[in-house]
């Protein structure tokens, strides 16, 4: 039984995501009338959306292993991709942004991995994601806007280098260090200090698996090859409307687009990846016509393959969206309270 506030949060949540969704897409929508945009679609080749998508897919396999490294050796690939495209297809078509959970809930049913390393290797693989690829828009900035601008390619490049040569040196010392400060302050008599401790010790517990600098470098060799089909995908789009388009153009668009959202949204990120495209587009090329096909295709071409690949994945792992939701729903709540968990 839901809480009744929990209940209001919820909705509240889900009207958020519509507000902006539907904000989103006027916005967009508006800026091209109608017979512009169908001529624009016009330029699309069948074969090339067919071999964007073929590519496309490939990301998902190299990101499951990415996600399987983390979780350690015992844990078999199956699995663990059938619990990532279920997170997607419950993104796509639930409300509330729920796919993060619902793909723990999903490897947790089907694998009995424990909570803190499934929390843990979630929030890593998250994060890797978001500093790749604001790396990826600090890096090219300066082809983005040229006018003076070159020079700090390297003031950019060079340092986000050396920070992750750093985080890779001192993986092993860092979760070491997280391990003592959480077991100092589980001791400490004040209680929002325990609590803390608690927390970090469940974060510690989670990243032992995951500790050695090889698994680190395992880990982000994978999430390096998740994207490269990514961005060939993306480029294949691209030079639909755009045939000279520079070699930066794909990673850029995509990164951009990718970062957007994390904006509140309806399922399946409805408006958002579309305003994200526009925005990274709009300093690359003023044909808004070519500009919001391109968005709504790439949109389309993600919708279809992590929504197919997530309904092929519920089949495997003999799961049913209700359910998802119910667990989903739990998992997000009160992910501490699940039964049967291991703890630290």
């Amino acid at each position: 039984m839901v809480p009744q506030k929990t209940r209001w949060k919820q909705r509240l949540q889900a009207a958020l995501g519509l507000g902006v969704s539907a904000g989103l897409l006027w916005w967009t929508l508006a800026q091209v009338p109608v017979p512009q945009l169908r001529e624009a679609f016009q330029q699309v080749e069948p074969e090339a959306f067919l071999l964007a998508l073929l590519v496309f897919v490939w990301a998902f396999p190299a990101r499951a292993r990415a996600w399987q490294v983390l979780l350690g050796p015992g844990v078999p690939f199956r699995p663990v991709f059938a619990a990532l495209m279920v997170g997607f297809l419950v993104t796509n078509v639930l409300p509330l942004r729920l796919g993060e959970a619902a793909r723990m809930m999903a490897l947790r049913q089907a694998l009995g991995v424990p909570w803190p390393a499934l929390v843990t290797s979630v929030l890593l693989d998250r994060l890797s994601d978001a500093g790749l690829l604001l790396g990826i828009v600090l890096f090219l900035s300066p082809w983005v806007w040229p006018q003076g601008e070159l020079p700090r390619l390297w003031a950019f490049g060079l340092p986000l280098l050396a920070v992750l040569g750093l985080g890779v040196w001192a993986w092993p010392h860092l979760v070491e260090g997280l391990t003592r400060g959480a077991r100092r302050l589980q001791t400490h008599p004040h209680r929002w200090r325990k609590r803390l401790g608690q927390g970090l010790g469940n974060l510690a517990h989670g990243l032992q698996p995951m500790a050695s600098r090889g698994v680190l470098v395992r880990f982000l060799g994978w999430k390096v090859l998740t994207w490269f089909p990514v961005f060939l995908s993306q480029d294949l789009l691209l030079r639909q409307w755009f045939p000279h388009a520079a070699w930066w153009w794909a990673p850029w668009l995509t990164a951009v687009t990718t970062l957007a959202t994390v904006l509140p949204s309806a399922p399946g990120h409805l408006g958002t990846m579309e305003a994200g495209a526009l925005a990274a587009l709009q300093p690359l090329s003023q044909d808004r016509a070519a500009n919001l096909a391109l968005a709504l295709t790439q949109h389309a071409l993600y919708y279809v393959v992590t929504t197919g690949l997530g309904l092929v994945a519920l089949g495997w792992l003999g799961l049913s969206l209700t359910r998802l939701w119910q667990m989903a729903t739990t998992a997000a709540q009160r992910p501490q309270s699940l039964p049967g968990e291991d703890r630290p």
